[in-house]
């Protein structure tokens, strides 16, 4: 699963990553100028 989101909602981010974490899954955030990218995978 990857979710691309606009910089402005980092929120958003953190919020996923709690959610990812309770459900024992493994993630990667990457930064660039232009998105933000969460890949998600189950562990």
């Amino acid at each position: 699963i990857h979710i691309h989101i606009n910089n402005i909602h980092i929120n958003i981010y953190m919020h996923m990553h709690i959610h990812i974490h309770i459900h024992t899954y493994t993630y990667t955030y990457t930064y660039t100028p232009h998105h933000t990218t969460l890949h998600c995978t189950v562990s």
